[in-house]
């Protein structure tokens, strides 16, 4: 469950979650260091993994078929710096996997608000959980604790 802790003006919220890891994949250093900090804030305890493309982020995640403590994906955020033909087989391998766990990941798109939906993106969208407008607000990562089990 969410706490809600005042610092002057400013909520803070802090979702409690066990060992939760999340992957971040963004071109944008800028953007990825301050999507990391927002959901370490919100979530605690979690690991995020940042990766500059999606083909950083299956190799990772086959990678970690060696070792015996796995760091496969609950949340992906898919945004800038991936071609069309990466996040589809990223998508694909996801949705795919032997893997149970990496099956039930939820992917969310990131999207800057002049960055259209592309054909093959729209063919892709029930692999997709759910779409973000860029930058990513605390209100938006509480919609997804909201509608998801990851706060358990």
């Amino acid at each position: 469950m969410p706490r809600f802790k005042f610092r002057g003006n400013i909520l803070l919220i802090r979702i409690m979650t066990k060992g939760r890891v999340i992957y971040l994949v963004e071109s944008n250093v800028d953007f990825k260091n301050r999507t990391e900090r927002l959901l370490k804030n919100i979530w605690g305890t979690t690991t995020v993994k940042l990766f500059s493309s999606c083909i950083e982020a299956y190799n990772f995640m086959e990678n970690q078929q060696q070792f015996s403590n796995k760091e496969y994906p609950d949340l992906v955020f898919l945004g800038e710096g991936s071609s069309e033909e990466c996040i589809n087989n990223f998508l694909n391998y996801c949705s795919s996997s032997p893997n149970e766990t990496i099956k039930q990941t939820l992917i969310y798109l990131l999207l800057s608000p002049l960055e259209p939906l592309t054909d093959t993106v729209l063919k892709q969208k029930d692999k997709i959980k759910g779409f973000l407008e860029k930058p990513i607000c605390t209100e938006a990562i509480c919609e997804i604790v909201r509608n998801t089990d990851l706060a358990s």
